[in-house]
């Protein structure tokens, strides 16, 4: 395995902080590494730590809380919007099972 980002240095504290921004596969077996250093890579940092704390703040919980928040979240969505379907479904089948007529027929009632 090898890495090479261009800047070669007597020692790797002259580079300072090195943040790992994304990967992307370029072919089988190896991946692009992006990434942010020095002054670039706090800057990178903050900004990752701003957009969860944000996230925290909308959620109303701690930082550290945020992914297990935002899985139940997004589970609780997924099961409700599962619910709608289903009685949907349900109206429907009331309706073509003669639901549809009760309604007509009172409707019907009220224009005379």
């Amino acid at each position: 395995m090898q890495a090479c980002a261009g800047t070669h240095v007597n020692r790797t504290g002259e580079i300072g902080a090195v943040k790992v921004l994304k990967t992307e596969p370029v072919q089988d077996g190896v991946e692009r590494i992006v990434f942010a250093a020095g002054a670039a890579a706090i800057e990178a940092t903050q900004r990752t730590e701003d957009a969860l704390s944000d996230a925290a703040e909308v959620l109303d919980v701690d930082p550290l809380d945020v992914p297990e928040t935002a899985e139940r979240f997004f589970e609780e969505w997924k099961a409700r919007g599962k619910e709608i379907e289903s009685l949907k479904e349900e109206l429907a089948a009331a309706r073509a099972a003669g639901g549809a007529d009760a309604r007509r027929s009172t409707s019907a009632g009220r224009r005379r």
